[in-house]
């Protein structure tokens, strides 16, 4: 038998088909034995059945010619695109799954999306209204502000007058209270052709509370002319540390001459003096007063007389002030 190729054997089989005497004789047919419905049919029959089928495939078989390498490749692409289309069937499936459970996490996303833009317009028009609210707030405000600023500017104002008044009657019960020194010269008359005589320069204290660290300081000389300034050539300071003037007490201390024995004719005999000339005496006096944050004041003080005048002396056009 032959399945459409061409076989060298097929002739031979068929030649022995053909010879087998089993094909040329002829016999009559068995007889059929009569049915009997009691009778099962037996199973070995249909096991031959099954057993001539496989037979005639086997021959088959052997008919058709073992496969080529060109075959098998084929064979083998085949199954390998079938793996690799069920590899992609697989990763598609995946990725379906993925792609769901993406499209599911979205959908949840943008539910949460919403109810978060819903949730911002609410606090917005909560904004809104609130805004309103204090622009309003503000328009009153603004006229409490206004009246609040006048109320303090007249607090203020307040605050200035009386801090103002206190201050005037501290400066005024210090000014009452705080000790005034008052400086003055007793000299004698001069004649220009006998020894100085002795001289005083008195301090007194017009205040009532102590003057504290009482410090004198005078100079004395003499001109042709009354003074019209203080003198340049300052001769050698009589200073005095007094320390301490009690109220309405007078401290004297003594003029210090260039000399006690000497003429002015003789302490000068360059100079031609004479009766006719003047005596300048000046300086100052520093103290404190006694409160708390003491004060620091001064005495000045200037004065100028002919020689032989007996009376008290004249104050200076200058030199004269006290603070």
């Amino acid at each position: 038998m032959s399945n459409g190729n061409y076989n060298p054997g097929d002739s031979k089989e068929e030649a022995t088909d053909s010879s087998d005497p089993s094909f040329s004789k002829q016999r009559s047919p068995d007889q059929i034995k009569p049915t009997n419905p009691q009778d099962k049919p037996a199973d070995h029959n249909k096991t031959r059945l099954f057993i001539r089928i496989w037979r005639i495939h086997r021959k088959r078989q052997q008919r058709v010619s073992p496969p080529n390498v060109a075959e098998k490749i084929t064979v083998f692409l085949i199954l390998v695109t079938a793996a690799i289309g069920g590899i992609q069937a697989r990763i598609y499936y995946q990725q379906k799954k993925i792609m769901e459970s993406s499209g599911q996490q979205m959908d949840q996303l943008i539910e949460a999306s919403e109810i978060q833009a819903s949730a911002s317009r609410r606090i917005a028009e909560a904004a809104r209204r609130q805004g309103y609210a204090a622009g309003r707030f503000a328009d009153s405000a603004d006229s409490i502000n206004t009246q609040t600023q006048a109320a303090v500017n007249e607090f203020h104002r307040l605050a200035d007058a009386s801090e103002n008044t206190v201050k005037a009657n501290l400066d005024i019960a210090r000014l009452e209270q705080r000790p005034w020194i008052i400086a003055g010269i007793n000299i004698p008359a001069i004649e220009a052709d006998k020894p100085l005589p002795a001289g005083s320069l008195n301090v007194l204290n017009s205040g009532r509370t102590f003057a504290k660290n009482v410090i004198i300081e005078s100079y004395a000389s003499f001109s042709p002319i009354i003074p019209t300034e203080v003198p340049k050539q300052v001769p050698p300071v009589t200073e005095k540390s007094v320390s301490v003037v009690a109220p309405n007490i007078t401290y004297s201390n003594p003029i210090n001459w260039p000399s006690t024995t000497l003429s002015l004719k003789q302490i000068y005999p360059l100079m031609s003096v004479t009766n006719d000339w003047y005596i300048v005496t000046w300086g100052t006096v520093t103290y404190e007063d006694v409160f708390k944050a003491p004060g620091h004041h001064t005495t000045s003080f200037c004065a100028y007389r002919k020689l032989s005048d007996p009376g008290q002396p004249l104050q200076c056009a200058f030199g004269n002030d006290a603070n």
